[in-house]
């Protein structure tokens, strides 16, 4: 025997089934109107056909359930409309119960599916509480709708507001992002998730990974916060960690490719790290933004300022700009203790060429302070300031400076530029 296509109706609470029509009012004294009891009666007619339908359903069901092929995950509920009622697509079996305080109960077991409007779910077994308008799905879940799924080991359905809550090996995908936990609530109508116990987001297109104790997503802007000890590492081409970014608080922007990270953030992107209060990361342009007493160290090159901007190209550190009381640092010879020439300014500009720093340029009130080497011999500093300041480096050896507007310098032999080769470690 067949099995319909649409085996049962699961009721909701605003379905006609679950309505009554009375005849009296609550004092028995007014006749009963002949218009609400014919309405009483069709009502009745149709509850006893829905139970013969039941039963037949069961019938069927035990027959030829064991049968079926379990599509589960195999969506097509595009354009499907069920008014908002939840309708038992199959089950290998239904039964009816009435728990102790007089709840019915509709048990459905075995290669379950239900469908409402263009939402699909399986499960192994399921319980539906009438009364309360809660549907329980047990057994490795799977709920599909058009822009999202769900799966999880378990989940709690509230169908008046179409809320969710899993439990157990959450998985949570739209598009390229899927977000996994132990435990989360599912606002199908806000279209927010709420997760707790050991977070971990992941951003395929962009292979980006982030963890956290706890958060929230955005199914719909793709947008997720994790407030509690969060991670986001980036994954390279070699499946090897390319970046890695770690604050007390974290937002991450996947329809806009931003991630931000606030209070005592540290990045290490390649052999680059970086401090601050605040970080903006982009990995689609291969920049970050550190705000908030910044500080980034390249090897031996240090820059500070009130924010600092640095660009990767091809795995290294391309460049940097510092802007607002900028310091930049880097060694004045290969000599690993050579001191470190510096610059001063308003803002300044740092290129490198292969991962080495090739040029330091200062722009506004620039102060130069650099150190001359000549085949590893100690020459002397010279301290320069004007509008602009330009040092040019090779190898880690000066090669020229250039100084324009305003043009000031001194020159120290050896024994008397102690002072300016001590101003920072």
């Amino acid at each position: 025997m067949r099995i319909p296509r649409l085996l049962a109706i699961l009721v909701l609470p605003l379905a006609i089934l679950f309505t009554t029509a009375v005849g009296q009012d609550s004092t028995g004294t007014k006749e009963a109107d002949p218009g609400m009891m014919a309405r009483a009666k069709a009502i009745a007619q149709k509850r006893a056909e829905e139970k013969r339908l039941r039963q037949q359903m069961v019938s069927d069901s035990v027959v030829s359930g064991q049968n079926r092929v379990d599509d589960r995950g195999d969506w097509h509920g595009q354009g499907r409309d069920t008014g908002g009622a939840i309708i038992l697509d199959r089950a290998g079996e239904l039964r009816q119960i009435e728990d102790a305080r007089g709840e019915e109960i509709v048990l459905l077991e075995n290669n379950v599916k239900i469908i409402q409007d263009s939402m699909t779910t399986w499960c192994d077994w399921a319980r539906h509480r009438r009364q309360q308008g809660l549907l329980e799905l047990y057994g490795d879940v799977v709920m599909i709708d058009p822009e999202r799924s769900l799966k999880a080991d378990e989940v709690f359905y509230y169908e008046n507001n179409r809320r969710s809550i899993a439990r157990g090996n959450v998985i949570l995908e739209r598009d390229s992002v899927i977000m996994y936990c132990e435990q989360a609530q599912y606002d199908e109508v806000s279209d927010v998730a709420t997760f707790d116990r050991n977070v971990i987001g992941r951003d395929l297109r962009r292979k980006i990974v982030i963890t956290g104790d706890n958060g929230t997503y955005d199914t719909e802007r793709q947008f997720a916060r994790i407030p509690t000890d969060p991670i986001l590492i980036q994954i390279d081409s070699l499946d090897q960690e390319e970046a890695r970014v770690v604050g007390e608080y974290m937002e991450y922007d996947a329809l806009n490719g931003l991630a931000l990270a606030r209070e005592n953030v540290k990045i290490t992107w390649h052999d680059v790290e970086g401090w601050g209060d605040e970080l903006f990361f982009y990995p689609d342009s291969n920049l970050a933004l550190l705000v908030g007493e910044p500080r980034i160290l390249h090897i031996r090159d240090e820059v500070l300022g009130d924010s600092i901007w640095m660009y990767m190209r091809e795995g290294t550190l391309d460049s940097a700009v510092v802007k607002g009381n900028a310091v930049a640092y880097t060694p004045s010879d290969s000599i690993e203790t050579a001191p470190r020439s510096s610059l001063r300014g308003k803002r300044i500009v740092l290129t490198f060429t292969e991962g080495e720093i090739s040029q330091m340029a200062s722009y506004g009130q620039a102060v130069g302070i650099y150190h001359v080497f000549q085949d590893g011999v100690d020459q002397g500093s010279n301290q320069v300031s004007g509008d602009h300041v330009e040092l040019n480096i090779e190898e880690n050896n000066l090669q020229s400076v250039r100084v324009v507007g305003g043009t000031e310098g001194t020159f120290y032999p050896p024994h008397l530029a102690g002072k300016l080769r001590n101003e920072r470690p």
